[in-house]
């Protein structure tokens, strides 16, 4: 699970992976955790029976600003390191400063996209997109739940699907 925290203007990047006792952390401005984040994470993995944060892994991630550019690009740092996080290779490059244009207009490409498919498409949400990560095969998954318990259904988590 990818938690992308907004502390003012700048961005960082937590993950937790389930039933462990760490987070992984994030920040292009090499900041320290925030321990109300792990807080939060324990308040929602607790009622689940997992077993909850007890302290951060900060890896290490390109810093932007100063001499090394990508000033600005804290978002597109956040977003990176949880595309590349984990074992192998990704098929994500890695965020860096004097790449932050690229990395931006990716984003751009990518937001013009599913506008273009959702405006394009008529129905729900659950008729135009596909999950990110396909479910296990004994899990049915039936799209966006906008009865989701926290009140919202996550978007992110889902891709269009190709016209």
């Amino acid at each position: 699970m990818a938690i992308f925290r907004l502390d003012g203007t700048h961005y960082t990047t937590y993950i937790y992976e389930v039933n462990e006792t760490v987070a992984h952390y994030a920040d292009s401005l090499g900041h320290p955790p925030s321990h109300e984040v792990m807080d939060a994470i324990n308040a929602f993995i607790e009622p689940l029976n997992l077993r909850t944060v007890s302290h951060f892994v900060i890896h290490e991630v390109a810093r932007q600003g100063f001499e090394e550019g990508g000033a600005g690009s804290c978002g597109m740092a956040a977003l990176n390191f949880a595309q590349t996080y984990g074992p192998g290779d990704s098929m994500y490059p890695k965020w860096y400063g004097g790449r932050s244009q690229a990395f931006r207009m990716g984003g751009l490409y990518d937001l013009v996209i599913t506008h273009h498919v959702s405006a394009q498409r008529l129905g729900t949400a659950r008729d135009w997109v596909e999950p990110c990560n396909p479910s296990p095969s004994n899990v049915v998954d039936d799209g966006p739940d906008e009865s989701f318990v926290f009140g919202y259904g996550d978007f992110n988590m889902y891709k269009p699907k190709v016209c």
